[in-house]
């Protein structure tokens, strides 16, 4: 074979992403190769491949590296270049060294190219420089390399190259550097990149367990640095708390443009971001801090555990830190001990840039090897230029506190740190609120503390914290001494203050008193930061700010027994924030504790208790749980009505949404009632003008509705609507509510150009609003797609239909209700469209949710019952379709009355089979109760009403013959 190329690139394939950028500098210089990145096809033999691209090839440009020591097809490809130049005389073998390593034996000889720490240009200089070199025999004098013409040539950026290896991934958001003095790990780093180097097929979630402070992040970042070149997205996650969880799971949504990024509805980002993993590889996900695999997210299912998160089958990687063992079950699982002693003292010496090994040894063992505790003693003796004797000396004054060896799993790991952050506040202790402010930050949530937090006054104002109030210069200056002892982080808007040192800020506080005065100033000091309205979406950003910080300072005041009245507030304003936003799991826990707490401070038959009771009560009911709602609303009007009176508004804000979940568990007079009884009381009590009764004209509306009264019900709702109008504007979402309802009833009235009309406005505020993936936008597509539906417009109604169902699904859940109706109308569409199939196979699964969630005689499994009759019917089973139709009428008949129009339709429904089974006289007498319910209930000429008529008239004219 004839030797036509001038390299061939040996590489392994940990090491690809460096081979690639070699082999395009190669083409770049002017120089030939062979690879097998380019030159090996499917089907060819590799091993026969390999033996002939080396014989091709003048010299084998091998890449150096850790891994490639390791590979014995490499060692064995260099072995076979060296046995054909012994000497070196060819240069035959020439090696680039990409990681620090040593070769030996054979290799030990052998002058390599190092490109270890040099930024790109510098890399390719030195690479073309050495490549010229090899390939003439010596090095040209540096004054021959001179341009002779002046200025140097400028150089132009080649797109279509490789990343350089040593880049970022265009998608990154590692929030730490990468530390200089790390040290040891390095049999663990080893082995999840040989897991990272298996490849795909057999890709496996990798864990890091141990205690806290053992360096389970520490190594998480060296990982994601050190093989960044593999992957084009590296993600990391705080894992620790479900607002920090899916807060950073949508921000990837952001980072990979994804259509579903930004929406309000934070569980759709969350699944657009798992499908993007489904379907992509060379990604790296961190989970930070993980809690236990089946721990909550605040999400709804499919995604209402951590372990939910991660994709089944994993086309990249993903890695968690966690203090749980229980990861063993979900994962490859690496428990992670303390440092060795030789460990512990090389990263003491290397981080503190001291040379005291003996001293080191002594601190070492006192912090019982732990790396956060030598990394904040190394950070301390540095920023304060001790020396390592006087360190100890301080140290052996405070109890020297250590960590078991072994799994310390169940043990507490801020006692050994504790002894490292009091000599750091010792040296913050003289600047002025420095203390204060982060004995605050120690009742808060660990991650991103908005500094403008410190602003607020509190009445009484502790002296501590009144220097950072009155004085923003001595805000500056805490945060900078602070930062400058390692206790926090700042940036320009926010600090991060590490979980352990807020639980040692704690354990400091000189008594169990000072710390419960410091759990109630904290929730006091949110309780004012938190939006008054915070179902108002201009107030929505604020409240995702704080909403981190108000469940662990409510946590933290519970757990000092010191969680009252404003504690129960933050929690109620914090659940109403999250029923807005969709985020219903987490809004119903929050409320459930507000609920607790209020009963605990106040009593079972206070005024508040009821406030919160009615606001879970609307949590309960959108999460498809009408029932529960009407018995917690139902408790919530008792202690109303005995607390403040049968007339009062709050009574009646409780009798609204009473009427609306009676309306849902099908007792429509029973809603009717309540409803007309909170108007009443609203209209005595606030005026006919307030938003609040328009709020209650909107619900009583949709109840005369669906009792068949579309009539009343469009004059009460065009009452509301110019209620909203005047009180709200024209873009209001509570305009949208009022204005969806009225679309409803003119389509009911057979006016589907108001209808449609009313719904396209609906769907225009509620977007301006809720953006895409929001379940009002999701209610407005289907109130709009049904509409199309009865104007013939299947294909709009349709694609309307299909994206309310994939946001029901993703929101609500797969056996929502709201799903369940949304299945319904697809159904509808499908029908017409004449998919029998498709439209049966959507009927069964929405009966069955009905029939689970409501109940089997709600008069919405009624409808199901109905719809699944006629499709039966369409296919000719009229055996099978006749019993759901005389079920539905049952249903009907009892829950919405003998003459209700829905009534009307399973006696017209009915009729029709009767008649195809040849009973007509059993059909004629159903047609006319047919007609009769519909010219009294919705008038001789709606449309309805004239069908009947048409097919009365058939039957009537069959019987004749």
């Amino acid at each position: 074979m004839s030797v036509d190329r001038d390299f061939f690139v040996s590489f392994t394939g940990a090491d690809r992403p460096w081979a690639a950028w070699l082999l395009a500098e190669l083409d770049a210089a002017g120089y030939s190769s062979v690879s097998q990145l380019r030159d090996f096809v499917a089907g060819s033999n590799f091993i026969t491949e390999m033996q002939r691209a080396a014989r091709r090839a003048r010299r084998t440009l091998g890449v150096l590296s850790p891994h490639a020591l390791r590979a014995p097809f490499v060692w064995q490809e260099w072995a076979q270049r060296l046995a054909g130049d012994p000497t070196g005389e060819q240069r035959a073998l020439l090696l680039v060294r990409i990681q620090p390593c040593e070769p030996e034996g054979l290799l030990g000889p052998v002058v390599y190219v190092d490109l270890v720490d040099l930024d790109e240009a510098s890399a390719r200089a030195r690479l073309r420089e050495e490549l010229a070199a090899a390939v003439r025999g010596k090095r040209m004098p540096a004054e021959a390399a001179r341009f002779p013409g002046g200025a140097p040539a400028g150089g132009v950026a080649d797109l279509q190259r490789p990343r350089f290896p040593t880049a970022l991934p265009p998608v990154w958001n590692v929030p730490y550097r990468r530390n200089p003095a790390f040290t040891g790990r390095e049999q663990l780093l080893a082995e999840l990149a040989d897991q990272l180097e298996l490849g795909a097929a057999t890709a496996v979630t990798q864990a890091l367990q141990g205690g806290g402070g053992v360096g389970k992040t520490a190594l998480a970042v060296e990982y994601a640095y050190r093989h960044r070149a593999e992957f084009d997205a590296v993600w990391w996650v705080r894992a620790e708390e479900p607002a920090t969880l899916v807060g950073d799971l949508a921000g990837l949504a952001v980072a990979l443009r994804l259509a579903e990024a930004g929406q309000a509805d934070q569980q759709v980002a969350v699944l657009a971001v798992r499908r993007w993993l489904d379907g992509h590889d060379r990604w790296l996900l961190v989970l930070d801090n993980a809690q236990a695999p089946d721990a909550g997210t605040g999400l709804d299912a499919p995604l209402a555990r951590l372990v939910d998160l991660i994709p089944q089958v994993l086309h990249g990687q993903v890695l968690v830190t966690s203090r749980d063992a229980s990861w063993e079950e979900h994962a490859s699982l690496a428990e992670l001990e303390v440092f060795t002693p030789e460990e512990a003292v090389g990263f003491l010496l290397v981080r503190s840039r001291i040379g005291d090994p003996a001293t080191a040894g002594e601190i070492a063992e006192l912090l019982g090897w732990l790396p956060l505790g030598l990394e904040q003693a190394g950070a301390y003796v540095r920023q304060t230029r001790l020396p390592l004797a006087t360190y100890l000396d301080r140290l052996r004054q405070f109890p020297a506190l250590t960590v078991a060896r072994g799994r310390p799993r169940d043990r507490d790991p801020a006692d050994t740190v504790a002894t490292t952050w009091q000599v750091s506040m010792e040296r913050v202790r003289p600047i002025p609120g420095a203390v204060a402010l982060l004995e605050v930050c120690a009742f808060l949530g660990p991650e991103e503390i908005p500094r403008d937090l410190f602003n607020q006054a509190l009445d009484p104002m502790p002296e501590e914290l009144a220097v950072l109030a009155g004085d923003p210069f001595a805000l500056d200056e805490a945060v900078a001494g602070l930062h400058r002892f390692g206790l926090v982080k700042a940036d320009e808007q926010t600090l991060t203050v590490h979980r352990l040192v807020q639980q040692v800020v704690r354990d400091d506080l000189d008594a169990e008193q000072e710390r419960r005065a410091w759990a109630r100033r904290v929730v006091d000091l949110l309780r004012r930061a938190f939006p008054a309205d915070p179902d108002e979406p201009s107030a929505w950003p604020r409240c995702d700010q704080l909403l981190a910080h108000v469940l662990a300072a409510t946590d933290n005041a519970r757990a000092e027994g010191v969680a009252g009245q404003t504690s129960a507030s933050l929690l109620t304003d914090a659940g109403v924030y999250l029923r807005a936003r969709a985020g219903l799991p987490l809004a119903q826990t929050v409320l459930e504790q507000a609920v607790e707490i209020r009963e605990a401070a106040l009593g079972a038959g206070h005024p508040d208790v009821a406030l919160t009771l009615t606001y879970l009560g609307t949590v309960l009911r959108r999460r498809g749980e009408p029932d529960s709602a009407r018995q917690v609303l139902e408790r919530a009007l008792a202690i109303r009505e005995r607390a403040l009176g049968p007339d009062h508004p709050d009574v009646a804000m409780t009798l609204t949404h009473l009427g609306t979940a009676l309306r849902d568990v099908g007792d429509l007079s029973g809603g009717q009632a309540v409803l007309e009884r909170a108007l009443a009381i609203r209209e005595a009590a606030l005026g006919a003008g307030h938003p609040d009764v328009a709020l209650t004209l909107t619900y009583f509306g949709t109840v005369l509705r669906r009792r068949g009264e579309p009539d009343s019900a469009r004059q009460v709702l065009e009452r509301a609507l110019a209620i909203n109008k005047a009180v709200y504007g024209p873009q209001d979402p509570r305009l949208a509510v009022t204005m969806a309802h009225l679309g409803h009833t003119f389509r009911e009235l057979g006016d589907l150009t108001q209808a449609r009309a009313a719904h396209e406005r609906a769907l225009a505020i509620r977007q301006g609003v809720y953006h895409g993936q929001h379940p009002e936008v999701a209610f407005a597509l289907r109130d709009l797609g049904r509409t199309l539906r009865d104007a013939g417009d299947l294909a709009e109604a349709r694609s309307h239909v299909e994206r309310a169902l994939g946001i029901f699904e993703a929101t609500y859940g797969p056996e929502h209700p709201e799903t369940a109706s949304s299945l319904d109308h697809l159904a509808a569409v499908l029908h017409d469209q004449g998919n029998l199939r498709g439209a049966r196979t959507l009927l069964e699964r929405a009966l069955a949710i009905y029939e689970a969630r409501l109940g089997a005689d709600h008069w919405l499994t009624a409808r199901s019952l109905s719809n699944l009759a006629t499709i039966l019917a369409d296919q000719g089973d009229l055996q099978g379709a006749r019993p759901l139709h005389e079920r539905a009428l049952a249903i009907r008949q009892v829950r919405l009355g003998p003459d209700h129009p829905d009534t009307a339709w399973s006696l017209s429904n009915l009729a029709g089979v009767l008649r195809a089974q040849g009973d007509l006289q059993g059909a004629r007498t159903l047609h006319e109760r047919t007609l009769t319910i519909r010219e009294t209930r919705l008038g001789a000429d709606h449309p309805d009403t004239v069908r009947s008529r048409e097919r009365l008239a058939a039957v009537v004219a069959a019987l004749d013959k």
